[in-house]
């Protein structure tokens, strides 16, 4: 887990889709992951963090059905190799500027982290959906299920980022949140007529 982590880590992220046209467009956290491998700054790196539920150094948060305000937590594990303390910044950012401004998801971490020689601390890291800003939902399981420039509509990504002592690594994260209608009954009582009921929602 930790050398994958290393690898995820340093990869390359300034990848574009179609990069003969102009301009390029970046390729979503779903294509791309941590990057394209870089070898030499994997064996360089001193410093690498994983997901500590999980065996990957992603932070996936996966299909978000969501009908009002959510917030889900992640922790991420941060491991110093080297022989000195080291104070690591730490910053959230998106992959396109439009996820951002609609403010409608929101990765919120510390901003600063403190890691002794030789050891590993967790992060924790909250992400926050507003549902009444999220977009209109695009994708259906017909044809549209796999189109990717609609993933991209719905999808919210982007990396958190981990600087100190000359390192500088970094974890993708992704959310699909789905707008759901927040329906319920009006009523407990269904009114039986003929061996048929109603029910009034609201």
């Amino acid at each position: 887990l930790e050398l994958k982590a290393a690898l995820m880590n340093t990869g390359e992220t300034n990848i574009l889709i179609n990069p003969g046209t102009r301009p390029g467009r970046l390729a979503e956290i779903t294509r791309i992951g941590g990057g394209e491998v870089r070898a030499d700054k994997a064996v360089d790196t001193r410093t690498a963090a994983w997901d500590s539920a999980g065996a990957s150094a992603a932070l996936s948060f996966g299909y978000q059905a969501v009908d009002r305000a959510k917030t889900l937590v992640k922790y991420v594990k941060v491991r110093n190799y080297s022989g000195s303390w080291r104070t690591y910044t730490v910053r959230s950012s998106f992959r396109y500027a439009e996820d951002e401004a609609s403010a409608a998801v929101k990765l919120v971490t510390l901003p600063t982290l403190v890691v002794p020689p030789r050891t590993t601390i967790t992060l924790p890291v909250v992400l926050q959906i507003d549902a009444d800003k999220l977009p209109d939902w695009v994708l259906d399981g017909g044809p549209n299920g796999n189109n990717g420039p609609l993933l991209a509509s719905n999808e919210f990504d982007g990396y958190l980022t981990i600087a100190g002592g000359g390192d500088r690594v970094h974890l993708p994260w992704h959310v699909l949140p789905h707008r759901a209608a927040d329906v319920r009954p009006s009523t407990s009582a269904v009114k039986l007529s003929g061996g048929t009921g109603s029910l009034r929602l609201t």
